[in-house]
């Protein structure tokens, strides 16, 4: 005769374990969807996300230098999407953005970084978007590059722009959002700051994003 099997009690208290495990699972799984995800927390004219996502590799040129996801760690940046045929939006807020530099003390401007990518990469080449950018103050960086690098940063901060229609002469306008986006030193998109916003109230909201990243262990 062959060893014996197991007992029909060791066989049903194995099908009652699966079972509860089963079980247990599967109310995690329920309790997991079913729990709202973390809301943005409000950081002066910033709502900034609690739980961020590095940035997808791609590749931008300044001028002659090349830049990548890894240039965005170590200090916080602000993300602005448009083009250098912008009529209002762009210089306005590029604008904006170099007088609330100027209102930073320099070891918080240290610590801040400014990217300008142009979503017109037809009519802005590297070279046209850094002299662009750099018409507004040392520290704002204008990039531009192939399409599809530029659409991928676009899509990861949740940026949107749209080309307009040519007129007779071939010009076409762009319609693109608006906000600065944040990346924080660690190359992960980390919130947004909507319009209206002030000068005054962005450099705020800079030191404060600044002087709570130093102080988190």
């Amino acid at each position: 005769m062959g060893a014996p099997g197991p007992s029909r009690a060791l066989l049903a208290a194995a099908a009652l374990t699966a079972l509860a495990a089963g079980a247990v699972l599967g109310w995690l799984v329920h309790e997991q969807r079913q729990r709202p995800p973390p809301q943005p927390v409000r950081v002066g004219a910033a709502l900034v996300l609690p739980e961020r996502t590095p940035l997808p590799a791609f590749r931008l040129a300044s001028g002659e230098r090349t830049m990548d996801q890894t240039a965005l760690r170590g200090r916080w940046t602000l993300l602005f999407f448009g083009y250098t045929h912008c009529p209002d939006v762009c210089p306005t807020t590029l604008a904006l953005v170099a007088e609330a530099l100027g209102r930073l003390p320099p070891a918080v401007r240290a610590h801040v970084g400014v990217w300008f990518v142009s979503v017109d990469p037809a009519r802005d080449d590297p070279a046209r978007a850094a002299s662009y950018a750099a018409f507004f103050g040392q520290g704002i960086v204008g990039l531009s590059g192939a399409r599809a690098d530029i659409d991928r940063l676009a899509r990861a901060v949740g940026a949107y722009y749209e080309l307009g229609e040519r007129d007779a002469g071939g010009g076409y306008l762009v319609n693109h959002s608006a906000s600065l986006f944040l990346v924080d030193p660690a190359g992960r998109f980390a919130g947004v700051v909507a319009p209206p916003f002030d000068a005054a109230s962005l450099a705020a909201t800079l030191e404060r994003l600044v002087q709570q990243e130093e102080a988190s262990p």
